[in-house]
């Protein structure tokens, strides 16, 4: 803090600066504000004729609050606590009120009676009763308080004269605060409080209780101080009447506690560097916090809670791919069952794989969707519009090989199902393969390999690939390898993890074909359209609410947008999109009804009705006189038309009666009455079901040989592009092939497999190169990228308004406002040994993030990162000889670094960039906002309580640090949201990240989940929050760039621009800006990782003269090593020596 100020007693103050003084009166007053016009903050207040606090008026950052007892209002709100929003949050704190700034301006405390302090965390100007930081001795407030009154000549008695105080009042006082308080404060602060003291014994009967107000003040003090000593018996003298605050049954009151005790919700809080006077559970207890009764506890009768809803210890519960088999002390016992993974191509366009990855292809070819050992699924991309350049599915073709043959169903978008030359109907069985269709819209397949796939046919064909969890299958292709772990989902028909989604599709194409530019809304209207209609999917009120604890609309809004924008036909795409989410909510056993009444309304044909709850069992007349394979199928029902209740579909798509239905007899149709003579028997079709009593040579070069092959089939020539794929049929044309053994290569020669070359961010590279794939150095043989399998370090970021990415890669947005747990080990109420926690502060009046405070716990250590700087604090000093863990901090580029010996670094961009690195020992072993770090996408979202959420809202709010502080985020509101019209000017500067200068990165690094976060970012009208934020998403676009080698020279002296030129002494031009960082300079930490960074990181980089060779972190200037400095909480000069908070002596 840079400066306390209080009031308490009947008027007793003590100023920012200077000596305390008594002021009595009944009038309002300002306590404390910015001495500027329009400033930062005003606190006013008025006290009572008994001298309690009437009235408190705070203007902060344009927020009005005013408290009156116990009711608080905001604006002409009134408010619960604890209340938060963007700009300031209003919690109890121990037994009093405490109102904090998030611009971390000030926070002001009040016990609701006669005290309130205020503290000031910045340097302001400042007037009032507070007086200011910049006081001069001698010159009194006190002498200036009457003009201070904002009612002077209507307040009567406004002032009243310090009376005068005697020897033995005096005496009193002196004993009381020499006995307890004298190890708390300097000599001559004693004095003054002894003072105050005398002035409050003299001016009340009751002389003993006037006491209670300047000792718990003083209490207060040595609290704030931590010395806790013999004041905290205070309450125990008999000359004070200061009975200890009544308690809730169960608990007990302490001078110093922790501000946050553990609870139901949080059992293992963090243990910050303060303390308070307040009631706490007794020992062996904890407090209920989710049943909302605040009794204290025995941990083991901890309820749980999940989406909303509480149950009791002992209680069970399941989820989709979760087990829980028991609440335990407010934790779930979960385990993870068996789930089954599907993969999705949904509106052409938009894919997610087996393991979670989503990506965006835009193609115009035929592409393997999967990839295994006996089968193989073709997903034919074609652009259906080529005004719009939108991407459609067009056929889908399920091979399956045997020793002996190869067979191929190929389903085309008008419902058409092909299987060698024949068109099929449905349902069909062999014992291979179940197809049938579950509704009008949907076609089903099921396969004895455990392989399903749900086709949609009506009204854009998309398509839904599945996999038991228990076959033993190895896949690949653009589906991913499903296994588990998303890391490896981009695995290239050469064997090696692609970067972008460009270049792992372009190896997963079944035939060399070009590859279209993406397409962009270009139509006003559809863009009006699909902003109006897409929002039924957020709209809290809605038919889909009930669904947004279950799943997360967020892409599902963004993806429906992109679609219907893209369009010809917005109606049928906007259907189709909000069909998907709906489809979404399913898979997650909700069922969305009533979505399609109003735009997206379905006709039936005349004997046929819509559902949104199909499933084919028991509806085939074909299935009545055989065994109904579709009843066996458990797979999500889907909505479209079918039959009635009790009816059933004919061979001709009709609806009957059971009695009319057809028979299916020995590959014939019966009609129902129809008979036939079988073996002497007369067969009866009664309810569906049958009752009975030469060779040319051509000259060929390059090792090929001439092939007539015309009207055959041939296995499709094996190049060096296509080696890795399956083997695969096709009409044979005549002409010049490769020989046995030879594949064709770029070239057109035919060479030896090892001689093929391999690719990799669509470079190619020659048989027997390495290169490294993050941490795998990988092979290039036969065509194929052979690579090692070690653990890697793992990255999680967080910038801007809430855009993080996980370890395991999946990224989210989640704007809180409280402070939350990053990455910890302290993972299912266990113990741990360190937690990493973030808070974003606003900068403006809208509440955007301009910066974030991070808080680094350590064992007994804590490392606080705010405002460019690094504080340390011993939280314990009794464990000052058992520090494990050592740490060194480097200032690189325009961040700064924390290593920990415990294989954790923290890299800060001081603002709101952060990034923490963990080696390969953590894999696994974490938890928070972060994911838990082991691969798998689907349980990225698991609560502190153990249990999976919905969404980024049950999941950021469960990872709120003490929760009784925080209110939960409710409703996420995004910038572009609340601005609409900000949309086009952050759209047309983000463009920077999809063209120009960072055209050579799209190959390694893709660009849109960037760009999209820009427009987000930089959608804020605010001047500061709107280049902050724009700049902030640049620079983390150009960071990935510069960690896979394109280095982007971005910055302009009119775009985000970075002024190295400031550390320059004059006459010097030593410092420069790098924008992807320097092997250049020496620092004097000569820290390997320093060197590692400064090779990658963009920022200032100095140039040192051959006598200062080093530079000097701290100072940002070029020394001799002799003249290095150091930094403990503070620079340290070179031959200077200080005290840590242990007392040990550093040089």
């Amino acid at each position: 803090s840079i400066g306390q100020t209080s009031t308490w007693g009947r008027g007793a103050y003590k100023p920012l600066n200077g000596t305390m003084y008594y002021f009595e009166s009944a009038c309002t007053f300002t306590f404390c504000r910015h001495c500027i016009d329009s400033g930062d903050f005003n606190i006013e207040l008025s006290r009572d004729k008994k001298g309690l606090l009437k009235k408190i008026m705070i203007l902060i950052d344009g927020v009005q609050v005013a408290v009156e007892g116990h009711k608080i209002t905001v604006g002409e709100q009134s408010v619960r606590m604890p209340y938060n929003q963007k700009l300031l949050h209003i919690q109890k704190y121990g037994m009093n009120t405490r109102l904090i700034s998030r611009r971390g301006i000030l926070s002001l405390t009040w016990n609701n009676k006669d005290a309130l302090w205020m503290t000031l965390h910045k340097k302001y100007e400042t007037c009032g009763l507070c007086g200011d930081l910049n006081y001069i001795p001698g010159k009194q407030i006190a002498e200036k308080v009457a003009q201070i009154s904002k009612e002077y000549s209507e307040c009567s008695e406004c002032v009243s004269q310090s009376p005068c105080t005697c020897a033995m009042l005096l005496e009193t006082c002196k004993a009381i605060t020499s006995q307890y308080f004298s190890r708390c404060f300097g000599s001559d602060e004693l004095k003054h409080y002894t003072v105050m003291c005398t002035i409050e014994y003299a001016k009340c009967s009751n002389h003993s209780m006037s006491l209670c107000a300047v000792f718990s003040e003083m209490a207060r003090k040595c609290a704030d101080l931590k010395q806790c000593d013999t004041w905290e018996q205070w309450r125990t003298d008999s000359r004070i009447a200061c009975d200890p605050p009544t308690c809730p049954t169960g608990q007990e009151y302490f001078e110093c506690v922790t501000p946050y005790p553990p609870s139901c919700s949080n059992p293992i809080p963090e243990k910050p560097d303060e303390c308070v006077a307040s009631c706490v559970c007794k020992r062996g207890l904890i407090l209920d916090d989710i049943r909302n009764n605040n009794t204290c506890i025995l941990q083991k009768d901890c309820p749980c809670e999940h989406d909303g809803n509480i149950y009791e210890p002992g209680a069970k519960k399941k989820i989709l791919c979760q087990e829980c088999s028991t609440c335990k002390g407010g934790t779930w016992d979960c385990s993870n069952k068996g789930c089954e993974g599907t993969c999705k191509i949904e509106e052409g366009s938009f894919i997610r794989t087996f393991d979670g990855t989503p990506y965006t292809l835009h193609g115009d070819c035929e592409f393997y969707a999967v990839v295994s050992k006996s089968w193989s699924i073709i997903a034919e991309l074609r652009q259906c519009q080529d005004a719009l350049k939108q991407t459609c599915l067009q056929s889908v073709s399920l091979t399956m090989k045997t020793s002996i043959s190869e067979d191929t169903y190929q389903f085309k978008k008008n419902g058409k199902i092909v299987f060698r030359s024949l068109v099929l109907s449905t349902p069909y069985s062999t014992g291979e393969i179940e197809i049938y269709k579950k509704s009008s819209f949907y076609i089903q397949v099921n396969t004895i390999f455990g392989l399903k796939m749900k086709i949609q046919i009506t009204h854009v064909m998309q398509l839904y690939i599945t996999l038991s969890d228990e076959t033993d299958v190895e896949t690949k292709g653009l589906c991913g390898t499903y296994n588990d772990n998303a890391e490896d989902d981009f695995t290239s028909s050469q064997g090696i993890i692609e970067d972008t989604p460009g270049a792992f599709t372009s190896s997963w194409k079944v035939k060399t074909c070009r590859t279209p530019t993406a397409p962009t809304c270009i139509h006003l209207e559809n863009e009006k359209f699909a902003e109006e209609h897409c929002q039924y999917l957020k709209d809290p009120k809605g038919v889909f609410a009930a669904c947004h604890s279950v799943v997360d609309y967020r892409s599902y809004y963004e993806n429906c947008k992109t679609a219907t924008c893209i369009c010809e036909d917005v109606k049928e795409c906007l259907c189709t999109a909000l069909g998907n989410y709906a489809m979404a909510c399913a898979e997650n056993g909700l069922i969305v009804r009533n979505w399609r009444r109003d735009i997206c309304q379905v006709n039936c044909p005349s004997n046929q009705e819509f559902s949104y709850n199909n499933t084919a069992c028991n509806s085939y007349c074909r299935l009545l006189s055989e065994y109904d394979f579709t009843c066996m199928s458990n797979d999500v029902p889907v909505d479209g038309c079918g039959c009635p209740s009790g009816t059933y579909m004919n061979s001709r798509g009709e609806c009957v009666e059971k009695t009319n239905c057809e028979c299916f007899f020995q590959n014939e149709l019966l009609n129902s009455g129809d008979t036939k003579i079988v073996d002497g028997k007369t067969c009866l079709c009664q309810g569906g079901r049958v009752n009975c009593s030469d060779t040319i040579t051509k000259d060929c070069k390059n090792g090929t040989i001439y092939v007539n092959c015309t009207g055959s089939l041939r296995e499709v020539e094996k190049t060096c592009s296509n080696l890795n794929l399956p083997d695969r049929m096709d009409t044979c044309v005549p002409g010049c092939y490769c020989t046995n053994r030879l594949v064709r290569n770029e070239d057109g020669e035919c060479v030896l497999p090892e001689k093929c070359p391999c690719s990799y961010h669509d470079q190619i590279f020659p048989a027997g190169a390495v290169i490294k794939n993050k941490c795998n150095n990988c092979t290039c043989s036969k065509g194929e990228w052979t690579c090692t399998k070690s653990d890697c370090t793992e990255t999680c970021h967080v910038y801007g308004d809430g855009h993080y990415q996980t370890f395991d890669g999946l990224r989210y947005s989640f704007d809180g406002n409280c402070r939350y747990t990053f990455v910890e080990d302290y993972c299912n109420q266990g113990n741990g040994s360190f937690r990493i926690t973030t808070e974003a502060t606003p900068c403006c009046e809208n509440g955007v993030a301009c910066s974030r405070k991070i808080k680094i716990l350590l064992k007994n250590k804590e490392l606080l990162f705010n405002d460019g700087k690094l504080t340390m604090t011993h939280l314990n000093l009794s464990e000052c000889e058992n520090d494990t863990y050592s740490y060194s901090v480097h200032t690189v580029g325009l961040y700064m670094i924390l290593n920990v010996n415990n294989g954790i670094t923290l890299i800060w961009d001081k603002q709101t960039k952060v990034s923490v690195m963990l080696d390969p020992r953590w894999k696994g072993k974490v938890c928070g906002l972060c994911g838990n770090n082991n691969g798998n996408l689907f349980d990225e979202f698991t609560t502190r309580s153990n249990s999976r959420a919905g969404g980024p809202l049950e999941f950021g709010n469960s990872w709120k640090i003490s929760p009784p502080e925080c209110t939960d985020v409710v409703t996420q509101s995004f910038p572009c949201d609340a601005n609409p019209y900000c949309r086009s000017w952050a759209q047309r500067k983000c463009s920077i990240i999809r063209k120009g200068a960072f055209e050579q990165c799209h190959s390694k690094v893709d660009p849109e989940l960037y760009y999209k976060a820009c427009v987000e970012e930089a959608c804020v009208c605010d001047m500061e929050g709107k280049y902050i934020g724009f700049c902030t998403a640049v620079a983390a676009y150009a960071a990935a760039c510069n960690e896979v080698g394109s280095c982007i020279r971005w910055r302009t002296p009119d775009l985000c621009p970075v002024f190295c030129d400031y550390y320059n002494e004059p006459g010097q031009c030593s410092w420069h800006y790098e924008p992807c960082g320097t092997l250049v300079s020496k620092t004097c930490s000569e820290h390997s990782l320093g060197k590692k960074f400064s090779s990658v990181l963009e920022g200032c980089y100095a140039k040192c003269p051959e006598d200062k060779p080093y530079l000097d972190e701290n100072y940002m200037k070029c020394v001799s090593l002799s003249n290095c400095s150091c930094f403990y909480n503070k620079i340290v000069s070179a031959g200077e020596t200080i005290i840590d908070d242990c007392g040990r002596e550093w040089y």
